[in-house]
């Protein structure tokens, strides 16, 4: 007799378990009937399929105990199909973790590593699943490659199944990050819906117009930046912190789950498991305090990561708090003052110069009691009447310009796009369009609220003249908005 094959046990599976596609049998608890699949002659209580698993050994339901396992089958016990079901527990998980591979796959569908994974979502996610409920899961093998825009960084891309689990995460930790972060007082601005890189340089203009009376009088400031941020977060502090606050915090299903996940999340080392998509050479050019590879055990999270922002956030909150008292004592006693932060970098405000020192002062103690290093070459304290840096915006008195930084990424941007649009076009691709759209929008709506648009019209220019990109775009007047034209539209849905 033939021995039956791997993909002859699953074809059985999924008629066992009366699904058009494989639940998995291991570990699922529930039969359809205990008493009819029993039979009358049998006290052992152990079932066996009819399809071997190996050479000695089949799937396996104890009836006595609901388990399922797989053991040797040459023994007293009776060799008959069982019908399995999935608990009431393992049926919501499937939904929820349905629930997050949806939000993990809005506006990446184009993308390879989301199309690869379509086909097989639904039987994976019943793996997924199981492996969850049996805590048998494992981070699979990540992607590393370096990225050299803006700057020279490395980053991790995780399997699409385990992007699904971080999303899973922070869809039941993102609701209170934010109750958090409203309660020190919105002073941080990544990560967040409604914030980002505009409100945190209108936060910051608004702090300073208010500190100086409208720029009546001159106050002082001091930016602060960390030295290889994500690379040196303490895992097992972080940990700490976030199992603490998911223990108080969160109290929806699948509690005990939530902080295992998050154990496992932080303290994985993609490093230790991952293949490269970048020449091992580039690797001389990145600074040691920027790479896993050298950061050493128990330090370091993989920038590419949803839950590294993420957590990366919540870790710093605790400086927020602290900040945030320090400046509530000034304010006790009439020292105008204000604070805000953007991921790293952060920026104190105040009226009164001794008092700034006072702050900056706080802010070292407290960064290295989080196990974390401020920047020694980039600390200074200066008039707000000079205008200062922040997230790609140079801040001055009644106006607000686009960085040279950031306008020298626009200008490369535009340029590589304008190259592209010499394509033949049978050649251009949907996603293509669809990133080019992106990419310009992103780049005019942050430069829309600056004084910018003579240099809008001097960038966007190969744009503006192009036949090319006229055909498959429109661009409104103002140069704030790009538009797909209507008959190209079909071409992204």
């Amino acid at each position: 007799m033939k021995k039956p094959n791997n993909c002859n046990i699953r074809r059985e599976l999924r008629a066992l378990l009366g699904y058009g596609r494989l639940t998995p049998f291991h570990g699922l608890n529930y039969v359809r009937s205990y008493e009819a699949a029993q039979p009358q002659d049998n006290s052992t209580g152990n079932h066996w399929s009819s399809t071997e698993n190996s050479a000695n050994n089949s799937w396996n339901v104890n009836f006595g105990s609901g388990n399922s396992n797989n053991n040797n089958k040459y023994n007293t016990n009776v060799v008959r199909p069982a019908v399995a079901h999935p608990t009431k527990a393992w049926l919501r998980l499937r939904a929820s973790l349905q629930v997050a591979y949806e939000d993990c796959c809005r506006g990446k569908t184009s993308s390879q590593q989301c199309q690869d994974y379509m086909p097989i979502a639904n039987e994976d996610l019943d793996l997924l699943t199981t492996e969850l409920m049996e805590g048998t899961y494992q981070p699979s093998t990540s992607t590393c490659f370096l990225v050299r825009f803006p700057k020279l960084r490395e980053v991790f891309a995780a399997a699409f199944r385990d992007r699904i689990i971080h999303h899973w995460i922070c869809m039941r930790l993102v609701p209170h990050f934010e109750a958090l972060n409203e309660e020190i007082g919105n002073v941080t601005h990544n990560c967040r819906v409604g914030f980002g890189t505009k409100s945190a340089v209108e936060g910051v203009y608004q702090a300073i117009k208010d500190v100086t009376f409208d720029y009546g009088i001159d106050a002082f400031l001091f930016r602060g930046d960390l030295v290889g941020f994500f690379m040196s977060l303490p895992q097992r502090r972080m940990r700490d912190q976030l199992i603490e606050f998911a223990q108080s915090q969160y109290h929806g299903d699948f509690k005990n789950l939530l902080l295992w996940l998050i154990d496992v999340v932080v303290m994985h080392r993609p490093e230790l498991n991952c293949v490269f998509n970048s020449d091992p050479k580039d690797w001389a050019g990145l600074a040691h305090n920027k790479s896993l590879f050298r950061t050493g055990k128990g330090r370091g999270a993989p920038i590419g990561n949803l839950t590294t922002q993420l957590f990366a956030n919540f870790y710093m909150a605790d400086f927020d708090a602290y900040m945030m008292d320090r400046i509530k004592e000034l304010r006790a006693k009439g020292i105008r003052c204000a604070y805000h932060r953007f991921v790293d970098d952060f920026i104190l405000i105040c009226s009164d110069k001794k008092a700034l020192r006072w702050l900056i002062k706080a802010a070292e103690i407290k960064i290295k009691a989080m196990e974390v290093t401020m920047h020694k070459d980039k600390r200074y304290i200066q008039p707000t009447s000079h205008g200062t840096m922040f997230v790609g915006s140079y801040l001055k008195n009644g106006r607000i310009y686009l960085s040279n930084r950031t306008a020298g990424r626009f200008f490369d941007k535009v340029t590589q796009i304008a190259n592209y649009m010499q394509t033949p076009a049978n050649q251009i691709t949907s996603a293509d369009l669809e990133h080019i759209l992106a990419t310009l929008n992103s780049y005019l709506g942050f430069c829309k609220n600056r004084q910018t648009y003579n240099l809008r019209c001097q960038i966007m220019q190969p744009l503006v003249y192009s036949k090319e990109f006229r055909r498959y775009f429109s661009i409104t007047r103002n140069l704030t908005k790009v538009t797909l034209k209507k008959r190209y539209r079909t071409i992204i849905k």
